[in-house]
């Protein structure tokens, strides 16, 4: 047991054993929690105790799982739950991390966990104040392309990340995205900037990961998808970095041209490009060097929160990393409606 302490208010939090299952409590029922808790049910280190849904579908989440609340306040008041793991669509994650949070509740949550730069600093400041704690789950890190050029960037193989390129054009659609498609829009957010936030946060993640340096200006366009195709978007990223580099990202879900180029990296000492790195050798020769899933430790997203509830780590820093890629993403909104680069110091929240 560990105490925190606010105020006058000693408050004891529960960490797991490590030789007992992680005990999680579920908020959310749509695809997405269904899968989380399709995925958790095969394994033996944590196991989903109770749920809670909304309501709208009050009959099929019970069917999904028997112990499900139509109030979220009897998930968040029970006393055998470790984590809650929001799986709500966009536009609620946020403030059901902050209700989670109010009752002392360590939290995890879907990427991306807000719609804006606003909320995410919200959510940092939340994890700030005495036990609180919340892990920004690293979804969509798991193809093979991100994290091959994940490894050859950790070895040190390219040297200082200088140029990134990604471009994506009908790009199969993640099977989870049709609840972001038809999220409510919060009253701060322009319709339909849901499907806008729910792609670009997943290539500004990996970009962030990959280049390793701090974001400070965006070019952007961003075109909104018709009526009649509301599982498409399309936005063009240009993105300045501090100390040096740039990087591309063109995502064209409504193309009907299909192209998926994967990420390509220029380095001070080297370069990748669908899962070979490239070597100049000193005879001035090229020599490509293919990646296999052999070369790379396998990706377990239920691992990595497993492992952050034991240690109680990483919760800051996914946190943390969230707000930058709100804020690079508030920031090409803007650029989107002014016409103009814009500073990461023009977003405020």
């Amino acid at each position: 047991m560990t105490e925190a302490h606010e105020g006058e208010v000693w408050v004891s939090m529960t960490i797991p054993k490590s030789d007992s299952p992680l005990r999680i409590g579920l908020v959310g029922l749509g695809p997405g929690g269904a899968h989380h808790l399709e995925r958790i049910s095969l394994r033996t280190d944590m196991r989903v105790v109770a749920a809670w849904d909304d309501g709208e579908n009050a009959d099929r989440a019970r069917a999904l799982f028997p112990n499900t609340s139509p109030r979220l306040v009897d998930l968040l008041v029970r006393e055998d739950l470790d984590w809650i793991l929001i799986a709500a669509p966009l536009a609620m994650r946020a403030e059901l991390a902050i209700r989670a949070l109010d009752e002392w509740k360590q939290v995890a949550v879907e990427a991306p966990p807000c719609v804006n730069h606003q909320q995410a600093s919200q959510l940092v400041a939340e994890i700030q104040r005495p036990g609180r704690g919340l892990y920004v789950l690293p979804t969509r890190r798991d193809g093979f392309d991100f994290r091959a050029a994940l490894h050859t960037v950790a070895a040190g193989t390219l040297g200082t990340v200088q140029s990134a390129r990604i471009t994506s054009w009908a790009k199969a659609v993640p099977p989870d995205f049709a609840e972001a498609a038809r999220d409510p829009t919060p009253a701060e957010v322009a319709p339909g900037d849901g499907v806008f936030t729910f792609f670009a946060y997943q290539y500004v993640d990996q970009l962030l990961q990959l280049v390793r340096r701090r974001p400070c200006s965006v070019f952007a366009r961003i075109t909104h998808p018709p009526a009649t195709d509301p599982t498409a978007t399309a936005f063009f990223l240009s993105i300045a970095f501090d100390e040096g580099g740039d990087a591309v990202i063109d995502v064209n879900l409504h193309a009907g041209a299909a192209l998926h180029t994967g990420w390509m990296l220029a380095g001070s000492a080297g370069a990748y490009c669908q899962q070979r790195t490239y070597l100049t050798e000193p005879s001035g020769e090229v020599c490509d060097m293919p990646i296999t899933p052999a070369d790379l430790p396998p990706f377990d997203l239920y691992a990595e929160l497993l492992r952050t509830a034991r240690l109680e780590s990483n919760c800051f820093k996914s946190a943390e990393d969230a707000a930058t890629v709100m804020r690079v993403i508030d920031a090409a909104r803007l650029s989107d409606r002014t016409g103009g680069v814009v500073t990461l110091f023009e977003v405020v929240g």
